[in-house]
């Protein structure tokens, strides 16, 4: 049965996570593992980490940058999985990499990112996390804006990220949108597009 995104301007219903890029990874971890009273769910240094305090899967993720970097503005460096098969390219310079906020409904994604393609705004990148599905945008200083749905109860959630499935693959799947777009509007099933992106890469958990 087609399907008729919604009209009216949706909000997120929560402020799910950041990311921060850092060129002093353990004493970062460390520091807000004191002051949140966090504990590690994602160990992947020196590359990476993330950290949680309550019953989300994480709160605080931290992507590991070069410390001699610390001004390095305009210069990236590449993220990948295991295989090399799947990358974003992360400013090197230490500060906020990204905002994660949560819609209730993939309708109220899509009807966002909808607005905002008529409003010429476009996402920078399109990712499936497994977890979630992701339509990242940028804002005017370049801070990215994780907009999301969670595609799994927050205990399967709790699961993925400790599976060797995320350690092979923490970055997820790229996708189209407006395939995405429309699949929703002809009525594909939700638990089908909910894994749009991940049948055209097979991941590898053995690095091989």
């Amino acid at each position: 049965m087609a399907r008729t995104l919604p009209t009216a301007p949706v909000s997120p219903y929560k402020l799910a996570h950041a990311v921060l890029r850092t060129a002093h990874l353990d004493e970062t971890i460390r520091h807000y593992e004191l002051l949140l009273n966090a504990r590690m769910v994602f160990d992947q240094r020196p590359y990476g980490a993330a950290i949680t305090y309550d019953e989300e899967h994480h709160r605080l993720a931290f992507v590991a940058v070069p410390a001699s970097a610390d001004d390095g503005a305009g210069e990236s460096v590449r993220v990948a999985d295991a295989d090399g098969a799947v990358g974003l390219d992360v400013s090197v310079a230490p500060g906020l990499e990204h905002l994660a906020f949560v819609f209730e409904s993939l309708g109220a994604l899509l009807g966002t990112y909808v607005r905002a393609k008529a409003a010429g705004v476009k996402p920078v990148y399109c990712m499936n996390h497994g977890a979630t599905v992701s339509i990242y945008y940028a804002d005017p200083d370049d801070h990215k804006n994780e907009m999301m749905i969670e595609t799994m109860p927050m205990e399967l959630a709790d699961e993925w990220i400790h599976s060797p499935e995320f350690a092979a693959n923490p970055i997820g799947w790229p996708f189209d949108p407006d395939e995405l777009l429309a699949g929703y509007e002809a009525g594909v099933p939700l638990a089908e597009l909910m894994t749009m992106g991940r049948d055209q890469y097979a991941t590898s958990t053995s690095g091989t």
